[in-house]
């Protein structure tokens, strides 16, 4: 189904919708995803943080692999050593063949301290390769919360880290020699306070950084902000803290963050002129400094969307998740591809599920690869109530 967006710039050449081989009610497949090209097709992990093989919320993540031919399933992921609510999925992220899981309510080394999975495919085959903790875990950190890797590095939200104040947050950064990952910082912001949750969402290109803090109070209670660090070959040190230009009480923008190279784009689902209507921002660095250069919005705005529940990038496209939108059915859920031009942002598409059901939440989580969209629908019910399902669409010039 395709709804018209403000330039129609694109259009949908298909839509496909993936499913779990072994699906069941509960599962939430497509409640976090990403996706990776590579010489041997594209590849896409899906979470199902839900799955119960490993006992109630274990959790699993898929791999769906195209080479050329279709989109397949190519492999279920669990942890070696997960138990039930472990919630293993909680996160994902892909570079090439390496796939990093979060698994946040994790007891190593205390209770939900949380930790994340590295795994690393060879031909068809993906094998664990390490499991990683924060060298001062503790109780409680939720660890794995968010994670995002761009080749040897990766780095892993811990949301409710006591680092500046109680549950200020932090992101590790992680880097691989070749023969292991080990952790190479510990990142927090310089004005870190309690319940800023940075690390909620964190995102990473090459040696940049951006970690979501979305209930900070950036000069109002829960307006949030987004911290960019920046590695220089030596350390790591923060770059810049980015703040709505409009940013009022509540919008919590820091909720979902992506970086493609020089540009960041940062969601605030609470945001608008309607109650949790949405936006997202896009800030541009110049060789010097960050500024705004958009906000995003849907052209078509309802109070309780929570446009920018998930946000992708992809060079000068971006998707934005609105999960209660009216995708002909309520709470149904939509997703939005924006394109820039120049310097300027202009909604193309608007995304609903062809076979759209009340409560789907699609646009749960979002992905986006040289023009093909990734859309999760965690409350899907073709195998059973919220066994879930992600949607993918090829796009084409109109």
């Amino acid at each position: 189904m395709l709804v018209a967006g403000t330039l129609l710039a694109a259009a949908i050449a298909s839509e496909t919708k993936l499913t779990a081989a072994d699906g069941a009610p509960g599962d939430l497949f497509g409640s976090a995803m990403a996706s990776s090209v590579a010489p041997s097709g594209r590849t896409a992990v899906i979470a199902a943080h839900g799955d119960d093989d490993g006992g109630d919320w274990a959790g699993a993540a898929y791999i769906f692999h195209d080479d050329g031919t279709g989109w397949t399933e190519q492999a279920k992921l669990t942890a070696s050593d997960g138990v039930l609510k472990d919630f293993f999925g909680s996160s994902v992220s892909i570079s090439g063949d390496t796939i990093v899981v979060g698994s946040f309510f994790s007891d190593a080394p205390g209770s939900h301290s949380g930790s994340a999975y590295v795994y690393q495919r060879t031909g068809t085959t993906w094998t664990e390769e390490q499991k990683l903790v924060a060298a001062d875990g503790a109780a409680g950190d939720l660890f794995g919360t968010s994670v995002a890797i761009s080749g040897d590095a990766l780095v892993v939200g811990a949301r409710d880290h006591d680092v500046m104040a109680p549950n200020s947050g932090a992101a590790y950064v992680f880097r691989f020699d070749g023969t292991s990952w080990t952790q190479e910082a510990e990142l927090s912001a310089s004005d870190g306070a309690t319940n800023d949750f940075l690390g909620v969402r964190v995102a990473i290109d090459g040696d940049v950084v951006v970690a979501g803090a979305q209930t900070a109070d950036a000069g109002r209670h829960d307006s949030g902000a987004a911290y960019v660090f920046r590695f220089d070959g030596t350390s790591w040190t923060q770059e810049a803290k980015l703040t709505a230009s409009d940013g009022k009480a509540g919008d919590q923008f820091g909720n979902s963050v992506g970086i493609s190279g020089d540009t960041v784009v940062v969601a605030a689902a609470r945001a608008g002129r309607g109650v949790d209507r949405g936006a997202a921002y896009v800030f541009r660095f110049d060789g010097t400094s960050w500024s705004q250069e958009a906000k995003l919005t849907a052209s078509d705005p309802k109070n309780k969307d929570l446009f920018g529940w998930s946000v992708g990038i992809s060079g000068d496209q971006i998707v934005v998740g609105a999960i209660k939108g009216d995708g002909g059915e309520r709470d149904a859920g939509a997703a939005y591809v924006f394109q820039r031009t120049g310097t300027a942002w202009s909604e193309e598409l608007k995304l609903l599920a062809s076979d759209a059901e009340q409560t789907d939440r699609f646009g749960v989580s979002v992905a986006i690869l040289q023009d093909t969209v990734f859309v999760g629908a965690h409350g899907d019910d073709d195998l059973g109530s919220a066994a879930g399902a992600t949607y993918v669409y090829e796009l084409t010039s109109s």
